[in-house]
């Protein structure tokens, strides 16, 4: 990004890029990025600071886009987090475009979970180390093109559910961007289409982790291989028996007679007992 300065300006800067290392005081580096931020680029690593990127900032304030690409030459995670929130904060800029002016060393787990959970195109600017399943997740809540930017070998089973609850037309529509691990085998994202299959229901994020956990869910109606069951609360059983595909675990393999608890709830054994 080019940045025009002002003649007072130029001798500053020029003097800076001039000085050998000896004669590179903090003094003399803060008195130049406090007469002209822009200087900052020129300022060795190891002689910023928190409070001299934060007077650069201020310094160049007037130069409106140009005062962002600043951004790439301060290493401080809490000081780029202060610009972010001012200038996204206040709509002046495009968050996507923020954070793009960061160097992807500086981001830390904070700010990766500030920047996804406000716009999932970020994720892209992550290293891989701070990409969690929870970020994964959030990611996919944004809209369908922030879910196909999760790498697909990371599209996990939740952030696929998140998916499938959220945009379930683009997931019929292009089944090929779920893992094939995730639409064959038992989990959660399979446990929930399943479900939908077996009671005609909806259902969230929580109520299917809840479920997919070991906890009973109450559902209106389900098929069972008998016919259908009302009113009844069932129990996902699958997980303890590590079930290799949805379909052998929704009751209608063998074994999936109805049984009555003491409680007079019916149980549909396999992935609902």
């Amino acid at each position: 990004m080019e940045v025009e300065l002002g003649k007072s300006e130029v001798p500053a800067l020029a003097e800076l890029k001039d000085l050998c290392r000896h004669e590179c005081t903090a003094e003399r580096y803060a008195d130049t990025v406090r007469e002209f931020g822009w200087s900052l680029e020129h300022v060795l690593e190891d002689m910023k600071t928190p409070e001299m990127c934060r007077r650069a900032l201020e310094a160049s304030a007037e130069l409106g886009y140009g005062h962002l690409a600043l951004l790439h030459h301060i290493p401080f995670a809490e000081v780029c987090m202060e610009a972010i929130r001012d200038w996204y904060g206040e709509g002046r800029a495009d968050l996507y475009e923020v954070a793009s002016a960061i160097r992807p060393e500086v981001f830390d787990g904070k700010m990766a979970d500030f920047l996804v959970a406000e716009d999932g195109r970020c994720l892209s600017l992550l290293l891989v180390h701070l990409q969690t399943p929870e970020l994964w997740r959030k990611c996919a809540e944004h809209n369908w093109m922030s879910f196909v930017m999760i790498p697909w070998r990371e599209r996990s089973q939740e952030a696929c559910l998140t998916a499938y609850l959220n945009y379930p037309g683009m997931i019929h529509a292009h089944p090929h961007v779920v893992p094939q691990p995730v639409d064959s085998y038992y989990n959660v994202y399979s446990l929930c289409r399943l479900m939908e299959q077996m009671t005609g229901e909806k259902f969230t994020c929580g109520q299917m982790a809840d479920f997919y956990g070991g906890k009973r869910m109450a559902v209106k109606c389900i098929e069972v291989p008998d016919g259908f069951l009302k009113d009844r609360e069932v129990l996902s059983t699958g997980r303890k028996r590590r079930s290799a595909s949805p379909l052998s675990a929704s009751g209608r393999s063998r074994g999936s007679r109805n049984s009555k608890s003491r409680n007079g709830t019916t149980h549909p054994r396999g992935a609902t007992e």
